[in-house]
């Protein structure tokens, strides 16, 4: 994935998988925007201090 490729890569069925748990602060804005990128929306981005 080359918008966040610290957070994000794409697996041998061409799906973007999780490379971390909890985003690092520094990696939260590439993490958006891969998540604005995702032709198919599957990426979705949470703020852990929300109660889901």
């Amino acid at each position: 994935m080359d918008v966040a490729p610290d957070v994000f890569a794409i697996n041998a069925a061409g799906k973007a998988e999780t490379l971390v748990g909890d985003v690092p602060v520094g990696l939260v804005v590439a993490a958006r925007a891969a998540s604005h990128e995702c032709p198919s929306a599957a990426i979705t981005i949470r703020d852990a201090d929300r109660q889901q």
